[in-house]
């Protein structure tokens, strides 16, 4: 029965909350109980405090609990007074006796303040500690707006979080702004998600395992700092030591090839660059002086009028092959032997240190090694 009465009371607004109750009643915020001895008459006493946390040292207000003598406590309010400071007041006695003192900080309006409606009490904190603030029940976030504090349901609006629009493609900066992410704010060590298309990086990227291009047809070139892909490798990418896996039909190669290995040629090997001269007959010196240095390999000769003596051939680079054929059904074409007549790099060693013939319709095969033309003999 008395708690329905309660109810009742408190519905009307006849019954005020606790909370209420208790701060029109106790004015102190802090207060603590302390014994001190005044020695003598009318001399500053320091009276100690360890639990008070007034805002300043004159902020603290004190009360003669019990005295052992008649003497009145008071405080020196002359001009040339002894100042309160921190942890502790400054009294006088009248006459010597010891006294109990309840020493408290008051607390104000500004400190806090509570307003009394029907049902509930709304709590105003000017400063707060939000290490000793507890909300109980609360569902979703606090946000201030215009002094007063109100509970607002999950999620929390990216607006209220900084400043800017929170578009799609945009962040929280570290100064409260939403903005795109800059590439110079994305720092070595960072983790890239992805890069859209069109991107360009100014520096350099470090790979840690190897990265996959996907699906890729062709090859990957760099060039002054720009990968691209290509379908074929251009000839001129090329270089020397590089593994060549195949060329398809009718390729054409305008430089020199150096095989390190067995090479294998399963189809037929074609001479683009020939030599070729007729109706010759007598002696020659330095023959195929004109042609690119190593782009012959097949020399044809037809002679008419007679034999032909060759004394040297131009063109010779180390391990070249070259291919000589005497396309005459009447004359032979003779290589004279490391003869004084053709420049030393153009001359002919021929087997036995003799002058080679080669019959009529007949071939002979040359290696350059070192400085001579080297005769290898007849093609079988």
């Amino acid at each position: 029965m008395a708690k329905q009465r309660e109810e009742a009371l408190f519905e009307r607004g006849t019954l005020r909350p606790l909370d209420v109750q208790l701060h029109q009643v106790v004015a102190a915020g802090q207060w603590e109980i302390v014994d001190v001895a005044f020695t003598a008459s009318n001399v500053d006493t320091q009276v100690a405090y360890t639990h008070l946390e007034p805002p300043t040292p004159e902020s603290v207000e004190y009360t003669v609990l019990r005295q052992t003598g008649l003497g009145t406590v008071y405080e020196d309010r002359s001009a040339g007074r002894a100042k309160w400071g921190d942890g502790y007041i400054i009294l006088r006695s009248t006459a010597p006796q010891t006294a109990r003192l309840l020493l408290q900080v008051l607390k104000t309006p500004k400190d806090w303040s509570l307003t009394d409606t029907a049902a509930s009490a709304t709590l105003t904190v000017p400063a707060i500690d939000t290490d000793a603030l507890t909300v109980d029940a609360l569902a979703g976030y606090l946000k201030a707006t215009a002094g007063v504090v109100s509970a607002t349901a999950a999620p929390l609006p990216a607006a209220d979080l900084g400043s800017g629009t929170p578009t799609s493609g945009k962040y929280l900066r570290g100064d409260g702004s939403w903005q795109a992410i800059a590439e110079s704010e994305i720092t070595d060590g960072s983790l890239l998600a992805r890069v859209g298309s069109t991107e360009t990086i100014s520096a350099a990227w470090s790979f840690s395992t190897v990265p996959s291009l996907g699906t890729l047809t062709g090859y990957i070139k760099g060039a002054s700092g720009t990968l691209s892909a290509s379908a074929t490798v251009p000839e001129a990418d090329i270089a020397d030591g590089t593994v060549l896996a195949r060329l398809a039909a009718n390729e054409t190669i305008s430089g020199n090839w150096h095989y390190d290995g067995t090479t294998t040629l399963d189809s037929t090997v074609i001479f683009n660059n020939v030599y070729s001269q007729t109706g010759l007959s007598g002696s020659y010196n330095n023959v195929g002086s004109g042609q690119s240095r190593d782009a012959v390999g097949l020399y044809v000769v037809s002679s008419s009028g007679g034999a032909v003596t060759w004394t040297g051939l131009t063109g010779g680079v180390d391990k070249k092959i070259a291919l000589i054929l005497n396309f005459e059904g009447a004359q032979t074409l003779t290589l004279s032997h490391d003869s004084g007549s053709s420049d030393a790099a153009n001359r002919f060693y021929c087997p036995n240190g003799t002058n080679y013939v080669i019959p009529t319709y007949g071939s002979a095969l040359l290696c350059y090694y070192g400085t001579r033309w080297m005769v290898v003999g007849p093609v079988a």
